[in-house]
């Protein structure tokens, strides 16, 4: 019976000095891996598709899937100066030009749920731009 004992725990050890080793060249290889995927290689840089170009319409005025309390909201953001900007929500539909600095605001009704809000600019030489986000009014929120 001691024979059967000896042999397990020196088996127990091999196996265990084997399996100690495989998560030792695991996480060593993962370390180089993180750590090359941090510098970027050369083939990186090269690029055959063109940069797009920041956009000339920008909404900054609410947020993107922002929730609402308000049965109105006041749409504001950026477009070219002097530019007719829409703005188009699920009731309400309006019209304002840009300042001379290519701000604008608006205030939008809002309808209960989710609300659609779509911004197009047009510039002097008929251009147009478009950008949407949405918003929910709720006023069964509670602070």
């Amino acid at each position: 019976m001691r024979k059967e004992v000896i042999y397990a725990v020196i088996f127990g050890v091999i196996l265990g000095t084997v399996i100690l080793y495989g998560i030792n060249l695991a996480n060593n290889s993962a370390t180089s891996l993180n750590q090359n995927s941090d510098s970027p290689t050369p083939s990186a840089n090269i690029s055959n598709t063109p940069t797009p170009l920041p956009s000339e319409l920008t909404i900054s005025y609410p947020l993107d899937h922002a929730v609402i309390q308000e049965n109105s909201v006041v749409v504001k953001g950026s477009a070219k100066p002097q530019s007719q900007v829409a703005v188009i929500g699920e009731s309400d539909e309006i019209i304002v030009e840009t300042g001379t600095d290519g701000t604008f605001s608006a205030k939008i009704a809002l309808i209960g749920g989710e609300n659609v809000i779509t911004v197009t600019s047009i510039d002097k030489e008929l251009k147009t731009t478009e950008s949407s986000i949405s918003v929910i009014y709720s006023a069964s929120l509670s602070d």
